[in-house]
């Protein structure tokens, strides 16, 4: 009778503990499913902010409607912001496979790797412009002086590294950003601005997002979909990228954001001084 009731025992322990791993297993999968849709909707949420971030653009942009005159030149002018890092490496690899020019608004870094990337990105026929030596808002922003001191030192380093003198620039954050603001007062991005033009330099918004910069790893579709779609129906795209150490997803996206402009029948330059800008409203 005792070893019935042990063999009983074994028997239900044994049911427990396959009922367990089967409800175990079902859990599991329920969990993968949750998180496969969280996944997803966290994709739609940022085609959403997406679509409300580009259409915020496009009304800050003056005079940077999309173009209904067909058949005339379309240029695109892909731009990375944020760099050198190993990512602007492949992004060069990438560029060089496609025989596609862009314009690189780097930072400041003395490390031999991003000399050696600085001197990359003039000897494949790019261009290179600034985005501040630190990058630190809080310091850049502080007053015009402070702003242009920034622009000089990063200057003067691309220069005495690649030997070519950049004269065009982008603001961290966009000509329209409110730290200028914030930090600097209500009238500094005018003064900015103008000060800019008096020095025979020129700055550059853009009028295409790519959206990689939304939240910390945007999803490579999604970064896809907004520059081929804020690209349409334009004669001039200048898209913003990054190329920050973070970007990997923008690595990924390039090839297919190279073909898909391509097929809209862009042809891809480099930005200069007398290219025609794209500029925000400013603050």
């Amino acid at each position: 009778m005792g070893k019935q009731k042990k063999f009983i025992v074994a028997v239900l322990v044994v049911g427990v503990l396959v009922g367990l791993a089967t409800h175990m297993f079902k859990l599991q999968a329920t969990v993968q499913a949750l998180k496969k849709e969280n996944e997803q909707l966290i994709d739609e949420n940022t085609s959403l902010s997406v679509d409300l971030e580009m259409a915020k653009q496009e009304a800050q942009l003056i005079d940077s409607k999309p173009s209904t005159q067909p058949k005339q030149p379309k240029f695109a002018y892909l731009t990375f912001d944020d760099g050198p890092s190993s990512n602007t490496e492949q992004i060069l690899n990438i560029l060089k496979e496609y025989d596609a020019k862009a314009t690189f608004f780097v930072i400041g870094s003395e490390t031999e790797y991003s000399k050696h990337l600085y001197k990359r990105i003039i000897e494949e026929g790019h261009a290179i412009g600034l985005h501040s030596y630190s990058h630190v808002y809080s310091d850049i922003y502080k007053s015009e002086d402070a702003f242009m001191e920034s622009m000089y030192q990063l200057r003067n380093l691309v220069e005495d590294t690649t030997g070519v003198r950049p004269d065009i620039l982008r603001f961290p954050g966009g000509s329209n950003t409110t730290f200028t603001t914030r930090y600097g007062g209500a009238e500094l991005a005018s003064s900015l601005t103008k000060r800019i033009h008096r020095e025979g330099m020129q700055y550059f918004d853009w009028n295409v997002c790519g959206q990689d910069a939304t939240r910390p790893l945007v999803s490579t579709p999604v970064i896809v979909d907004a520059v081929l779609r804020g690209a349409r129906g334009r004669n001039q795209a200048i898209v913003l990228l990054h190329d920050a150490p973070a970007k990997k997803t923008t690595v990924e996206a390039l090839p297919a954001i190279i073909e898909g402009l391509k097929a809209q029948g862009y042809t891809f330059e480099v930005l200069k001084r007398d290219t025609q800008p794209a500029h925000f409203r400013l603050p």
